[in-house]
Formats: C-alpha cells, structure tokens, sequence
C-alpha cells in the first residue's frame, strides 16, 4: 500500500484564496479604519455597509483558513511517541522558516529605505498603523523570530503574527489530542470482552474457591493477526499494478 499523502487540491486552494483575500482585506483595512483618507472610492463606503461586506472582510477569510488547516491536520494519524514529536517538529519548521524569511524581508526593509507607519497614521488616522513596525530591530531578532512568534508570543515587529502561533499551538493540541484517542481505543479494542454466563448444573462437583459465573470472551480474540492480513491484502494491489507497468 502507498504511503504518499493524498493531495486535496480542493482545499489547498481554499486556503489560498483565503490568504489572498486576508492579504486583500489587511491592505484594504488602510482605508477602512481610517477616521480620516484623502479622496473617496465610488460605491465602496456603500459595499462595506451593505451584507456584501464579508466579501471583503478578512476575518471571514481568517476563520476559513483555520477550519480548513484544522481538518486537514486533524487527518493526521499519530500511534507512536516519536511520529508525535517528528509531527511537532515539522509543524514548528513549517510554520518557523515563513516566519523567519519575513522577518529577513523586514529587517533588510527596515534598514534600507525604512518603513513610515507613524507618518501615515498620522495623516489617516488609522490605529492599525500604531501596532506595526515599531521599535528597534536588530539582526539577532531575525534569528529568534521563530521562537519569539510561536512559543514567547513576541509580535512587536508585525502584530497579525499572532494568528500563526495560534495555528502552532493549535495544531500541537490536535496532534496529542489524535495520540490519546487511538491510545485509548487501541486499548480499549484489546481490554474489550464479551462475558458468556454460564450456569452450573447442581449435580456436578463444585468449583473450587470463587464460582465463575460468565466465560470472558476477547473481542478480538485473534490479536494481531487480522491487521497482519489486512496489510498483506492492501499491498496485492500494488503489487499487480507494479508487475504490469514492468511489462
């Protein structure tokens, strides 16, 4: 049987028309947040006071790309200690090494030509402006920036960075969340007995210290044997289709 992941481009493409339309939403956010912006869009105050407003609205857009980050983490099947820390680790990587490359782009910004967010927020008006791209940033902050974002809840370069470390942690709690239950219903499967009673004639010899009253049958008296079968009965298929492409 193949081990390859399924690959569900479907919802793959979901989540990136969800980052595209937050990424929409956040620049679109410069003017409608703002108490005060030059000029005026034809229709669009319109658009964003009418019910077709979450069309443009990125916290629609945020809460999709967490059910289906979620779901597809949730599949994810985790029956052993290490494939739960190899599954941590990748999470961490995965999310870790964006986070660092951004961070890069922001620094090398940073010390080039600068960001101006406290001039614009001046002239607009807009809050938002006030929580982005403050402070003193150093290179060695790049190299923490994983950490500082994940695990230390640091987002002082760019605050909508907390959104990734809720993923993170949000996709450790699924991961120890998936080891406990196929613990449990392992467990459970191999504990599991059906009691058989049984009842003694009175003319027979009596049992012994303590009478048996019922007769444990295992629910899955073979053990083993029946996955040993299933995976030996997955694998005839590959097995064919790999002699037919040898031909």
């Amino acid at each position: 049987m193949s081990n390859q992941k399924v690959y569900l481009s479907h919802l793959d493409g979901l989540k990136g028309l969800a980052c595209v339309m937050v990424m929409i939403g956040h620049y679109i956010g410069v003017y409608k947040f703002a108490e005060y912006f030059p000029g005026d869009f034809v229709g669009f105050d319109w658009f964003l006071n009418s019910k077709l407003s979450f069309i443009l609205d990125e916290q629609f857009y945020v809460k999709l790309f967490f059910i289906i980050s979620g779901y597809l983490v949730s599949k994810s099947v985790i029956d052993s200690k290490s494939k739960l820390m190899k599954k941590c680790v990748q999470r961490f990587l995965r999310l870790g090494l964006p986070i660092l490359f951004a961070y890069g782009i922001i620094w090398l910004i940073y010390h080039t030509i600068g960001f101006h967010t406290n001039e614009t927020e001046a002239v607009v008006l807009n809050q938002w402006f006030q929580t982005m791209y403050n402070g003193a940033f150093q290179f060695v902050d790049v190299i923490t920036s994983p950490v500082d974002v994940l695990i230390l809840n640091r987002f002082e370069w760019n605050a909508p960075y907390w959104v990734l470390r809720e993923m993170f942690y949000s996709s450790l709690i699924i991961y120890v969340l998936s080891y406990l239950l196929v613990i449990i219903f392992v467990v459970f499967i191999e504990k599991s007995v059906r009691k058989i009673p049984l009842q003694h004639s009175q003319n027979t010899t009596q049992i012994r210290a303590v009478d048996v009253h019922h007769l444990p049958v295992k629910l899955n008296p073979s053990g083993v044997m029946p996955v040993i079968f299933a995976s030996v009965i997955f694998t005839v298929p590959s097995f064919i289709a790999g002699l037919m492409n040898s031909e």
